[in-house]
């Protein structure tokens, strides 16, 4: 599956900046990131 950096920088001015939005999102290793669309059920 293929990540869209944009989406998740959206907002960022820079690097450092991203690393701490995503430091802080963190849950016991893992960033996890919502979207507004829901997987299709196959």
């Amino acid at each position: 599956m293929t990540l869209h950096l944009t989406k998740v920088a959206f907002g960022c001015s820079g690097l450092d900046v991203l690393i701490e939005r995503m430091a802080t999102r963190q849950e016991d290793g893992v960033v996890r990131l919502s979207t507004r669309n829901a997987p299709q059920a196959p």
